[in-house]
């Protein structure tokens, strides 16, 4: 029956097609997302689940290549030298460690630098090793 009243519906217009599509903040968090958990699924010896991470990576940026194609080249060249060389060698892992000044940046632009630390007893040691962590 819902079949029924969607044939009595008009089409969709190309430009009504295009507000239904991910933007490139939506696509790139889900990125983010499939990195943070092919992170965690190396770093947990789960090699099978980490390539499904980086292959989900792959199939999410080839999308965005196809929905922004100004992007499609950086894409294009970023998958060749970083994403394609993980899906080779499953039993291997890169990790991208963010510096402390890129960390600390990174906090105060969201407005938490000092969430954390002032929980402790101790804020500028908490903060020093939060910033220093992945180090």
């Amino acid at each position: 029956m819902a079949d029924e009243s969607r044939a009595k519906d008009a089409p969709l217009s190309l430009e009504q097609i295009a507000q239904l599509l991910p933007g490139t903040g939506e696509i790139m968090a889900s990125v983010g997302e499939a990195w943070w958990r092919c992170a965690y699924a190396a770093r947990g010896g789960n090699w099978e689940l980490a390539a499904y991470f980086a292959r989900r990576v792959r199939g999410l940026q080839r999308k965005l290549a196809v929905l922004r194609p100004k992007y499609a080249d950086d894409l294009g060249e970023f998958e060749r030298q970083l994403v394609a060389p993980l899906l080779s060698r499953t039993r291997q892992a890169v990790w991208l460690l963010p510096t402390p000044e890129f960390r600390r940046a990174a906090f105060e632009s969201r407005g938490t630098t000092w969430t954390i630390p002032n929980k402790t007893s101790d804020p500028q040691r908490a903060l020093a090793n939060l910033l220093a962590r992945d180090q």
